[in-house]
């Protein structure tokens, strides 16, 4: 496990207490969703390492074409990291795309940049910082 993975890894582990992302994953299972809005679950794979695990999102709208994309992952089948970024989506009739960005910090990787596509219930993305990039691929749970 790289040193940044491992610090990632670390800080969402010691950090899991305080988070709300299972609370609202709950709440959300419960209200209507549109075509993009509401719940993900799948894998993220890392495609420079070979690293994987389970990955589940909750997007919500934020204002106008920009939706908030929040991401709860697993490594090694333990060990969970969370984060969350804005993306600008693009599309309608069941069919987006979408691009946004998030600095991590430098111990995570730096800046990550995504680019991703839904369409029906496949969510398929790809993200790119200096020493990684990999794939998102989810559904609806």
């Amino acid at each position: 496990m790289t040193p940044a993975i491992l610090t990632v890894a670390l800080a969402g582990l010691l950090g899991g207490g305080c988070s709300t992302f299972n609370r609202d994953w709950r709440k959300q299972a419960q209200a209507a969703h549109d075509e993009l809005a509401g719940l993900w679950q799948g894998s993220w794979q890392s495609n420079a390492n070979g690293h994987h695990g389970d990955l589940r999102c909750i997007v919500s709208p934020m204002q106008d074409s920009t939706f908030e994309t929040r991401y709860r992952a697993s490594y090694m089948g333990i060990l969970r990291f969370e984060y969350s970024l804005p993306v600008d989506v693009e599309g309608s009739a069941g069919t987006y795309s979408f691009i946004g960005q998030a600095d991590l910090g430098a111990l995570a990787g730096g800046v990550y940049t995504y680019t991703g596509r839904v369409t029906g219930t496949s969510f398929r993305a790809t993200y790119q910082c200096e020493r990684d990039h990999g794939t998102f691929r989810m559904q609806r749970p």
